[in-house]
């Protein structure tokens, strides 16, 4: 069986911006069911049923903040996903090497999110992995990793295609943090990659777990 991997903090504090769709559907859900009360069994059973199926079907998301560090040539990650999403790839890696490794998490990672392009076969890598470890918050599980890139120039572009296997329909926020301010991008499954110059200001706050 795999190790369990200790607790750690983030590299900025954890990240924060929350989709909060779940909550106002839930709000909404009551008002109307309020509002437009009539038959006490009929709208109850079905304010119920809606209730339990929002709150069973999770947001299919990501949101990744990344960071360059200039001193250390190293682009710092911290990698906000579901933990129902953290606990299906535990179990796929599980089924695949019968549970013996214990760096499923970077292996994954070096083939799904990636800023500098895979090295082909007999050729060198072109950047190096380094888990640094995760902690669970709330509904959410953050990664935490840093990519070195081997020539060592920051990066231009980023790919993030990770849980395609799982749902067609992923959005991976990325948050580019740095001393000016914060920009972000949105990719999915049909535009899983984007250069790091086309971000956009972003005003909101980081991504927050409830």
């Amino acid at each position: 069986m795999m190790d369990a991997e200790p607790e750690i903090f983030p590299f900025h504090g954890g990240a924060q911006t929350e989709n909060s769709s779940i909550k106002r559907s839930i709000n909404s859900l009551f008002l109307r069911t309020q509002s437009n009360f009539k038959s006490p069994l009929s709208d109850a059973n079905m304010s119920f049923t809606l209730l339990c199926l929002i709150l069973v079907h999770p947001v299919h998301e990501t949101v990744a903040e990344i960071e360059w560090n200039s001193k250390t040539q190293r682009m710092e990650v911290a990698l906000r996903l579901d933990i129902l999403d953290d606990q299906w790839l535990a179990k796929k890696a599980s089924k695949a090497d019968g549970g013996e490794s214990k760096n499923w998490r970077l292996k994954y990672l070096e083939r799904t999110f990636r800023i500098t392009k895979p090295g082909g076969a007999g050729q060198p890598t072109t950047s190096s992995y380094d888990w640094i470890g995760k902690q669970q918050k709330g509904a959410h599980v953050w990664w935490f990793f840093e990519i070195s890139p081997t020539d060592k120039i920051k990066p231009q572009w980023i790919q993030q295609k990770m849980l395609e296997e799982r749902e067609p329909n992923y959005t991976h926020r990325i948050l580019i943090l740095n001393a000016s301010g914060k920009r972000s991008l949105n990719l999915t499954t049909r535009k899983n990659k984007a250069r790091l110059d086309q971000a956009k200001d972003d005003t909101t706050n980081k991504a927050t777990d409830s």
